[in-house]
C-alpha cells in the first residue's frame, strides 16, 4: 500500500468525522490499516481530538508517513 493510499483513507475518515453532526455515539477506527488506531472516542465530546490526530498525520512529510506506516505494520 502506498503513502497516497493511506493519506486518501485518512482524508476520507477525516471528512466523515468532520461532517457527523447531532450524533451521540462512540467512534473507533477498526480497519485493516492499523495506522490510526488512536482515533477513537465519544461523539461529539472527542470529535476535536480525533480530527486533530488525523490532521497531525496529514501534516507530516511523505517520509514520516512512510515511517508511521512501517511502525504500525
Amino acid at each position: 500500500m502506498s503513502c497516497s493510499s493511506e493519506e486518501e483513507y485518512v482524508l476520507e475518515q477525516r471528512l466523515l468525522l468532520e461532517n457527523l453532526e447531532n450524533i451521540d455515539s462512540y467512534y473507533s477506527n477498526e480497519h485493516s490499516m492499523n495506522l490510526m488506531l488512536g482515533v477513537e472516542g465519544r461523539l461529539p465530546e472527542d470529535k476535536a481530538k480525533m480530527l486533530s490526530l488525523l490532521d497531525g498525520f496529514l501534516s507530516v512529510s511523505k517520509e514520516d508517513k512512510l515511517n508511521m506506516k512501517l511502525r504500525y505494520q
